[in-house]
This record gives structure tokens, sequence and C-alpha cells, in this order.
């Protein structure tokens, strides 16, 4: 079985081969198929992260659930703890660790059933996750009572089998440009 490191190496370097034009066409259709998922159309609460670097982008989706009447909150982390705060508009959001955009609101969301999107580095068919390696979500997750996990990827970054450990969540789907994986 391939390492968890060698997949990460891997895994960022084909996302760092991606153009703009291909991550905006490929998040446009995984923005398309979420908004028809039951779970999604469902939720009153949204718990988003905010795409950096490569990552299947959310800004689209976050104005759909916004338009929609859907609560959004977005994490923000602190030493080595991840919280999610409601926002109400992108203004609310400004550059915190890595330059990765954070909520500037203290409206702290404890919400036990909101729809989770996840980002994450490598996922397998049994919707095991890779992270990037600060454990934030899985600490998250297991301290916090949270609703459906949805993790967004490019179908690339799905790979056969990753080792999980103990402490690993897994989402309870994952959606790619090409399928959905439940």
């Amino acid at each position: 079985m391939v390492e968890k490191q060698e997949i990460r190496k891997r895994i960022i370097e084909q996302k760092k081969k991606m153009s703009f034009e291909e991550i905006q066409n490929k998040s446009d259709q995984i923005m398309k198929k979420l908004i028809c998922i039951q779970e999604y159309k469902d939720a009153n609460c949204i718990y988003s992260y905010i795409n950096f670097n490569q990552e299947v982008v959310t800004t689209k989706i976050l104005i759909h659930a916004f338009e929609n009447g859907k609560r959004i909150a977005v994490p923000k982390t602190d030493n080595k703890k991840m919280s999610f705060f409601y926002i109400n508009d992108f203004r609310e959001l400004s550059p915190g660790y890595m330059g990765i955009l954070e909520p500037i609101t203290n409206n702290i969301a404890m919400e036990n059933d909101a729809l989770m999107l996840m980002p994450g580095l490598a996922f397998d068919l049994k919707k095991n996750r890779i992270g990037y390696g600060k454990g934030y979500y899985d600490r998250y997750i297991n301290t916090h009572k949270t609703g459906i996990k949805i993790a967004l990827a490019y179908d690339f970054q799905v790979v056969e089998k990753i080792k999980s450990g103990r402490f690993d969540n897994k989402s309870d789907m994952l959606l790619t440009e090409k399928r959905l994986i439940v």
C-alpha cells in the first residue's frame, strides 16, 4: 500500500499542474452536482471550507447557499484548534493562518446537523481521507457532533486505498466532477 506522504506528494504535484480554467471548470461541475443532492437541498446550515491554492472552489457554492437562505459557517484555526463561525457575506473574511481566508466574526456555529463540506488531498473509494497533515478536521469531528459530511475533490484525488488511523474520519459522501461516491 502506498504511504500517506507519497500520496500527498503525488496529489500536490498534480494539483499544481492545474490551470486556473481547469480548476474553475471542474469546480463548476462539482457545484452543479452538489446543489442537486438531496442532503444539500435539505440543509439549513452549511459548514464549508474556504478554498485555498488548488482546492475545489467553494465561492459559487456559498453564493448559491446564501441566495437560498442557508446559514453559512466557515472555519478559523487557533493553535491546533478549528472552530466554525457564521458569516453573512464574504466581506466578513480576512486572511488568517497561511493566508487562508477566515471569519472575522465571533459568532460561533454550534449546529448538530449542518452539512459539512470537507477539503482534503486524497480520498479512497471507501471515503477515507488524507488531509493536509495538521488534523484540524479530524479533531473537530472527533469533538463535535456534525451532520452529513461531503468531501469535494477532483477525480484524480481519488486513489484505490488509503490506510486510515483510529482518529481519521471518513466523509459520508465524496463528490468529484465525474462521480458521487456514497
